[in-house]
């Protein structure tokens, strides 16, 4: 009778771990998906048109124009956007001009938000050879160089790179020039204001140049600037600012 009783309790305690209550929302997420009607470029100069990429577990199981798709995926029609094979290199970084030499320059070099990643790409083929060899297909470039760095690009990289978009993010660094440094700011609480100022600085250049459209008469025009001009359309366009960052820390910060 003790060996009974002493069971029938430790099948009540295995009964009630497996009916208690869930701790949150159950969760079933797809588990195989299709891609329809896309451009499907499987390899250098081979298409399928109104092509099908199945996905199941986060792996590719099949490709092709006429493909058998599983009841229980998630059909995506892509209505004919293109897919590609590869990977895509997130942060490819490129050296760009210090000094902004034309009449629309801001007063300070570590303004350079009109600056585009995609300009100054100039990889050499061993390097694009080498990034395709890897399965690298298309890189996001990143301005590098001053504090407002620019609008980063997507750009595929073929043996003739291809420039995708030319405006993906404004890049927005912490860097001061130090000590030794004749240009402001020279201290991080100084790039910080810097940082601050440039947007309060684009937000009026901005409505500035509204109302001087709407009320030309009476107004003197002010000095062009280029990098609050871009600033300004990335703002109105609601395109992301990116921020590099080397630790949590500037996480915070931004």
């Amino acid at each position: 009778m003790k060996k009974i009783i002493i069971l029938l309790l430790w099948s009540i305690c295995i009964l009630s771990a497996q009916v208690g209550p869930a701790k949150e929302l159950h969760r079933n997420p797809p588990r195989a998906w299709a891609l329809t009607n896309a451009i499907v470029h499987v390899a250098p100069g081979k298409t399928i048109e109104n092509g099908t990429v199945v996905i199941r577990d986060g792996m590719i199981i099949n490709v092709g124009s006429n493909v058998k798709i599983p009841k229980q995926a998630t059909i995506l029609d892509m209505d004919g956007k293109h897919i590609y094979a590869g990977f895509i290199e997130s942060w490819l970084d490129v050296k760009t001009v210090k000094k902004d030499t034309s009449l629309q320059a801001h007063w300070n070099s570590n303004m350079r938000a009109y600056l585009k990643g995609a300009d100054h790409f100039n990889l050499k083929e061993k390097s694009l050879i080498e990034l395709r060899s890897l399965g690298f297909t298309t890189a996001h470039v990143t301005p590098k160089g001053g504090i407002f760095q620019g609008s980063s690009s997507l750009v595929q990289l073929g043996q003739t790179p291809k420039v995708l978009s030319d405006n993906v993010a404004q890049v927005v660094e912490y860097t001061a020039g130090g000590w030794g440094s004749n240009e402001y700011p020279t201290s991080l609480l100084g790039v910080i204001a810097f940082i601050r100022q440039g947007f309060l600085d684009a937000d009026w250049y901005g409505k500035s140049q509204t109302i001087l459209t709407k009320y030309p008469d009476g107004n003197e025009p002010i000095q062009s600037d280029r990098s609050l001009a871009s600033l300004t359309s990335a703002r109105q366009k609601k395109i992301p600012f990116v921020f590099r960052t080397d630790n949590e820390v500037y996480i915070d910060r931004s």
